[in-house]
């Protein structure tokens, strides 16, 4: 009939938007794997620094620093590979793309995943540097510790009479409570610094949850606009 016009399935569109049969699919799991990996990655970032990081900075320091030692290593090792595999999801989809506002966010998609990395080296580093060094300095005095208390109970179950015995326990005594005192001391500045140097490791590491956020949104009003 004249007023009736045929189309084929495969072209047609509805609102503007090309049915989802003529997206090949390594463009929709690249897709699926861009967005995700970048939404998980913020979601694991920020609850690291409004979750996880509030919970240690409530320890003393040299378990502080011991559980943030453990939670470093264990990032260092899956976030950056993770955020390369949605960032490489993001630039071949602007490799496939065709049109040239589709393509730049792809790209800047893909460069804010990937930017986490030098994100990391340029504004964390130092302060990962330190806290690194402070851990050292944590079990270093914890092994100096045991050394002096064990030498402490030694001492205190031998039985001397001489008066030369009873003036080396005293002094002894007061040498060791000077020792606690000074340690006491340089425990309440040991504190303030690795709870200081933990928290701004925490506010630096938003960052990075926000340029991921940032990557999976772009992503999502990429696919949807």
């Amino acid at each position: 009939m004249p007023f009736m016009s045929k189309s084929s399935p495969s072209t047609s569109t509805f609102g503007g938007f090309s049915p989802m049969n003529d997206i090949k699919l390594p463009i929709r799991v690249a897709q699926c794997v861009g967005i995700t990996t970048a939404a998980a990655l913020a979601g694991a970032n920020l609850s690291i620094s409004f979750t996880t990081v509030p919970r240690l900075l409530e320890s003393p320091p040299h378990l502080l620093l011991k559980q943030w030692s453990n939670l470093f290593n264990q990032g260092k090792a899956f976030f950056p590979v993770a955020s390369l595999i949605s960032a490489g999801s993001f630039l071949f989809l602007a490799y496939k793309e065709t049109d040239k506002l589709k393509l730049k966010s792809w790209a800047a998609a893909g460069a804010l995943s990937a930017g986490i990395v030098p994100y990391t080296f340029l504004t964390m580093m130092y302060t990962n540097r330190k806290l690194l060094g402070k851990l050292d300095e944590a079990q270093g005095m914890v092994y100096s510790d045991r050394e002096w208390d064990d030498e402490a109970s030694g001492g205190s179950g031998r039985k001397h009479k001489s008066s030369r015995s009873k003036t080396e326990r005293s002094s002894k005594k007061s040498s060791s409570s000077r020792k606690h005192s000074s340690k006491e001391v340089e425990e309440e500045e040991d504190h303030r610094s690795a709870h200081e140097l933990v928290d701004r490791w925490a506010v630096l590491n938003l960052g990075r949850g926000l340029m991921l956020l940032a990557a999976s949104a772009i992503g999502a009003y990429t696919i949807v606009r």
